[in-house]
């Protein structure tokens, strides 16, 4: 669904990312929303109404950005080993931003960096990569 293309019956899918207005994972989970992230993505398909909700980086597996970043330093997606899961598992975060953009993730491996500006329909709308 991350493509913008639902897996059951090929039609358009709409994204839409919420954020937990007063998330703290201090205790592993945050009390508010019960997730370790404060970003979630909901993607729903226009026609059959299949639907996804999960962490903000579901939204954006498919981003150019983030595979490019992660092929480069050795992390297949369509051949994922521990490594790689570790990697878009425990990204970090900043919540808010100015407008459009909603939530901030940053990838790190080997030293260098990829963060990612997300908007409410979880596109990448900036892309900078450090290191």
């Amino acid at each position: 669904m991350a493509v913008g293309v639902c897996p059951r019956c090929a039609a358009p899918v709409e994204t839409e990312v919420d954020l937990c207005e007063d998330h703290d994972p201090s205790a592993g989970l945050c009390d508010h929303c019960d997730n370790r992230k404060g970003a979630r993505a909901t993607m729903r398909c226009t026609n059959c109404r299949h639907k996804i909700i999960g962490p903000l980086v579901f939204a954006i597996a498919a981003d150019t950005a983030l595979l490019s970043f992660l092929t480069s330093h050795g992390l297949n997606p369509f051949d994922p080993t521990p490594a790689f899961y570790d990697v878009v598992a425990n990204y970090e975060e900043r919540l808010g931003g100015d407008a459009p953009v909603v939530a901030q993730v940053t990838f790190a491996v080997d030293g260098d960096s990829l963060s990612l500006d997300i908007d409410a329909e979880g596109d990448v709308v900036e892309a900078q990569r450090a290191g």
